[in-house]
């Protein structure tokens, strides 16, 4: 069973009550799949839905994990990341293994990972420092430098003479600053984007009509079959693809892309673009179908889904 079946599977248990199933499919998604943010966030719903409320004491000692964070962290990520899900099954609000699951994912660069962990800390306590700390390290590893710095000035209100939260507010605006600077100059970048209608640029090209995009999409194509490994052909072909209408090859660009450079901010946005849009679409169509037969399970059960794939992606 694929992953997204097992997904699939896991929500339909999850709908019909049976959330110890739901619980057992989300958790062999994330150990296959340590990156799969959605099916974690499942996890921790299900495990929360199906508990009820926290067991006495949010903490807990992590007895039986075995792996200090100082010196081994990196090396033993993801198994770090396994045994803190075997905590967080009995007591998924357990502060401590969620800190050790977001440093873990910190360590093995799973930026997204990180986010929504700590991100699930800070909701339980705002004036978490040590959480917000890495809640903002893991948005400057994505390059979210608004958010990183949100959470710096919320440390500075609690505790003003932070000299690191101070530091990191001075640098993360700085390098929010030179990226502004780049998106201004970043023209072709930009307008395709932002989907200006006439006259968009694709390299030195302006495209009018579907023969001017399929051009275009030749002499990209032409330019990569000799230097394949170019990050600007790249994103010009996932920005014209995107501009046809084809998704699926804008994100085969845009992910070859990150191959190269895993930290590229543009890419990443837009497939974020991508895969938000999709689902509004498919929530859209959903509703739709449902309110033009409330009556049929299929329609009602395929909103429920959209819905709720919508929320979880956000």
């Amino acid at each position: 069973m694929d992953i997204e079946k097992m997904y699939d599977t896991g929500y339909q248990a999850f709908e019909r009550g049976n959330y110890e199933y739901a619980i057992e499919m989300f958790k062999r998604i994330v150990t296959l799949s340590p990156e799969h943010v959605k099916a974690r966030k499942a996890l921790r719903a299900t495990e929360r839905k199906y508990l009820g409320q926290p067991p006495k004491g949010l903490g807990g000692a992590l007895a039986g994990l075995g792996l200090a964070f100082t010196g081994n962290m990196k090396k033993n990520a993801r198994k770090i990341m396994e045994k803190c899900e075997d905590v967080l099954v009995k007591n998924p609000w357990n502060k401590q293994a969620l800190l050790k699951l977001g440093q873990a994912a910190l360590a093995a660069e799973f930026a997204e990972t990180a986010v929504a962990t700590f991100e699930d800390l800070v909701s339980m306590n705002s004036k978490d420092l040590k959480a917000l700390k890495f809640l903002g390290r893991a948005y400057k590893i994505k390059e979210d430098y608004e958010n990183a710095i949100k959470c710096y000035q919320k440390i500075q209100r609690e505790k003003p003479g932070d000299l690191e939260a101070k530091t990191e507010i001075r640098n993360l605006a700085a390098s929010q600053s030179m990226r502004d600077k780049w998106d201004r100059e970043d023209k072709f970048t930009s307008k395709i984007r932002d989907g200006e209608n006439a006259g968009e640029l694709a390299g030195d090209r302006i495209i009018r009509t579907a023969e001017d995009l399929e051009k275009a999409i030749r002499s990209v194509k032409d330019q990569l079959a000799r230097n394949p490994k170019d990050a600007r052909l790249l994103m010009k072909m996932g920005d014209l693809c995107r501009q046809k209408g084809d998704t699926v090859e804008a994100k085969r660009y845009y992910g070859m892309l990150l191959s190269l450079d895993p930290n590229n901010y543009h890419a990443r946005v837009k497939i974020s673009d991508i895969d938000i849009a999709e689902l509004e679409q498919a929530l859209e169509e959903a509703k739709a179908a449902y309110e033009a037969d409330r009556k049929n399970p299929e329609t009602r059960n395929a909103y429920k889904k959209a819905r709720k794939d919508k929320l979880l992606y956000e």
